[in-house]
């Protein structure tokens, strides 16, 4: 005889409905990579609308580089909003993190060097990655890796360094998106408290 399974009680289900409710809503921003770059040209108000239409809420756009800001009450996973991403527009590697998130590594960057940018990864290196690329650091420009980003402070512009002219995605292996310090700061001054 089949042993039936037993009914949720009442209790439980509204428990289980209030859990949900009670979830605190974040503040994420996801970073696209190759936004009106290299002839690929986007309306930011395309993109803050698909983002709205896969359920997102409070959806901004921050700058044209393809920056966008949104709550959520779950972590958003970067491959779903890159599927929904890709059948409106191709192929955008995404890169989500939280506004906390953003502040923590604002907060750990050393301020002495005059640039300083900002790797996002989507998976932490491999420790034969990190040392590849602690091989391109130098005086002139520093690479600190942390879980999910590394940093580059350099003493030159980006574009004097001899670094601009590696490519750290066929060096890493993986995709990645750069953000500057200056565009970082802005985000957080402008989203962390709202």
């Amino acid at each position: 005889m089949k042993r039936k399974t037993p009914e949720k009680s009442t209790k439980e289900t509204e428990t289980e409905s209030t859990s949900k409710k009670s979830r605190p809503t974040m503040k994420y921003c996801a970073f696209l990579r190759g936004i009106n770059v290299g002839g690929r040209r986007i309306l930011m108000k395309d993109l803050a609308k698909s983002f709205v239409n896969a359920g997102y809420k409070d959806v901004e756009t921050f700058i044209a580089s393809g920056n966008v800001i949104f709550t959520s009450k779950s972590p958003p996973v970067h491959s779903h909003i890159e599927e929904f991403l890709e059948s409106e527009f191709g192929t955008i590697p995404v890169f989500v993190r939280s506004i906390s998130e953003l502040q923590d590594i604002i907060q750990s960057l050393d301020t002495s060097y005059p640039t300083t940018n900002i790797a996002f990864l989507k998976s932490k290196l491999t420790e034969e990655k990190r040392n590849l690329l602690m091989k391109h650091s130098s005086d002139e420009d520093q690479l600190v890796c942390r879980d999910l980003e590394y940093v580059w402070y350099s003493k030159t512009k980006m574009s004097e360094s001899p670094l601009f002219k590696v490519s750290f995605e066929k060096l890493l292996e993986c995709d990645l998106t750069v953000r500057n310090r200056n565009t970082l700061s802005r985000i957080i001054a402008k989203y962390a408290s709202t």
